[in-house]
């Protein structure tokens, strides 16, 4: 363990805010990682949208990030994903997650995650209101609703299941920070009224910034190794943060 032997909390009323990122989920991974180390994020409120909403979903509840990683690969390679080369995940992704987060959450998640995890997802338009209409959603039911609740945020249209939309509470529902506005995420992705937050996001690494150039790398399947790279930068980024007194 890297860091103090003993995590201890973070600012007072300080969180953290986790924006969508789709593959880059894995800098998330590892920067929450790196901070469990030092604080006690079971403590922190936290506000997540699409890849986001899973790192703060395995972050709140105590997940180890290299069994996710495991498993994660294991999914992936028994999906055949790797095989089918950069879009490997085109279709599969949906199901891949799913059973991903059924096989690491702990039984009472939903009790860890509620009023404090809070997940950004987008009702579909509909008749009586024809917009797409951001929910921030907190309030879960049991651990198969908190389930359903990250896969709305996480729903990529088509690219992630086949499907239009993913349904969650009688609702048809897409990607927490699906937008053609690149500031979306920045003034959505935030806690209920505005409350201070440490944002993760993997735009602020130059690392990665300068390894994933292209608009779609965010959906394209990386290797292996390049998963481990990308976590390892967000550890980096995570004590490179707490040098720079981001974290206080």
């Amino acid at each position: 363990v890297i860091g103090c032997a003993e995590p201890h909390p973070m600012a007072p009323r300080a969180g953290l805010a986790l924006p969508g990122g789709g593959i880059f989920f894995w800098w998330q991974a590892g920067a929450l990682h790196e901070l469990s180390s030092r604080y006690r994020l079971s403590e922190v409120p936290v506000v997540g949208a699409s890849a986001g909403a899973l790192a703060a979903t395995i972050g709140a509840t105590g997940v180890d990030v290299p069994t996710a990683f495991e498993l994660a690969a294991s999914l992936a390679e028994r999906s055949g994903a790797w095989e089918r080369g950069a879009w490997g995940l085109v279709g599969v992704w949906g199901p891949m997650i799913r059973e991903w987060l059924d096989e690491l959450l702990p039984a009472d998640a939903d009790e860890q995650c509620r009023g404090r995890v809070h997940i950004l997802v987008k009702r579909a338009p509909r008749l009586r209101a024809p917009r797409f209409e951001p929910l921030l959603l907190s309030d879960y039911r049991d651990r198969d609703d908190l389930i359903d609740v990250n896969m709305a945020s996480a729903h990529l249209p088509l690219f992630i299941d086949g499907h239009w939309t993913a349904r969650v509470r009688g609702m048809r529902c897409v990607d927490g920070t699906l937008s053609l506005r690149k500031t979306s995420a920045e003034r959505r992705v935030v806690l209920p009224g505005g409350a201070a937050a440490v944002r993760l996001d993997s735009a602020a690494d130059a690392r990665m910034r300068a390894r994933y150039s292209r608009r779609e790398d965010f959906v394209r399947l990386a290797s292996r190794d390049g998963v481990a790279e990308m976590m390892e930068w967000g550890m980096a980024h995570a004590r490179e943060m707490e040098r720079r007194g981001e974290l206080e």
